[in-house]
């Protein structure tokens, strides 16, 4: 959307820590808001070949790129609820 080329597989790298992963994600997060607020209904109409072979509006694939990023977070806090339960720390309720 901002006519970039997508990184490779070979130039995406983990942070690090668990305190740098949750910097570089509230980071994304401000990055891809701050791109969606610049949208406008035209901008959202746009053609877009992916993530499908046939050309689509570009609000199918916002949408669909939202979708996998609230998964993603869902499991993010699964696995999350999971390890603080095997160190006792979860308490009920949570």
């Amino acid at each position: 959307m901002r006519g970039e080329k997508p990184a490779s597989h070979t130039e995406v790298t983990w942070p690090g820590s668990a305190e740098a992963t949750v910097r570089k994600l509230e980071m994304l997060s401000t990055a891809w808001a701050d791109t969606l607020s610049k949208l406008d209904d035209g901008d959202l109409e746009l053609p877009l070949a992916h993530p499908g072979p046939d050309p689509q509006p570009l609000r199918l694939a916002v949408a669909w790129a939202n979708s996998e990023l609230m998964k993603n977070i869902a499991e993010i806090g699964c696995v999350r609820h999971l390890f603080e339960a095997s160190r006792g720390n979860l308490r009920s309720g949570e």
